[in-house]
């Protein structure tokens, strides 16, 4: 049963490569170019598409955002710790990584997002403690500029 549930998720290489499949073949589609000697990375850099990885990190770190700007009505679990010392930087989650052992738990909303605010760029992932907040439009515009340089990882 334990190894059903590690293929599951998104995270797992097998069904990483059938998504793109799919994004790759509606690339072709919408360019009408069905040649095999056509790159399919150089049609999607045409039509200027994101891999659907990013594009799904990206919805996540926004939501994440309106959580914690408290524009959506999410709650963070009770087991998802806030943290009660300084950030060693300024853009560090105000959330402590939680541990996972297995591979349910780590990948998902939660310790997922958190591991991808915290490798977000300082000016990027701050959290404002003043109150104020950035509007998600243009964090997430930050988060597609990050994308477009290759630097959202």
């Amino acid at each position: 049963m334990l190894s059903t549930r590690r293929q599951c998720g998104t995270h797992t290489v097998k069904h990483k490569t059938q998504i793109d499949k799919v994004q790759q073949r509606s690339a072709r589609w919408v360019a009408n170019d069905y040649k095999k000697t056509t790159s399919v990375t150089a049609l999607m850099e045409e039509l200027e598409w994101q891999s659907l990885e990013i594009r799904r990190k990206i919805h996540r770190l926004v939501i994440m955002r309106k959580i914690l700007n408290e524009q959506i009505a999410i709650a963070v679990p009770p087991y998802i710790m806030p943290r009660h010392e300084r950030p060693t930087r300024a853009g560090n989650m105000p959330y402590i990584q939680p541990c996972a052992g297995g591979d349910t738990y780590k990948y998902s909303y939660f310790p997922n997002t958190i591991r991808d605010w915290k490798r977000l760029p300082a000016d990027v992932g701050a959290v404002p403690s003043d109150g104020s907040c950035v509007t998600p439009e243009a964090f997430k515009g930050s988060l597609e500029a990050l994308a477009h340089q290759s630097r959202l990882n």
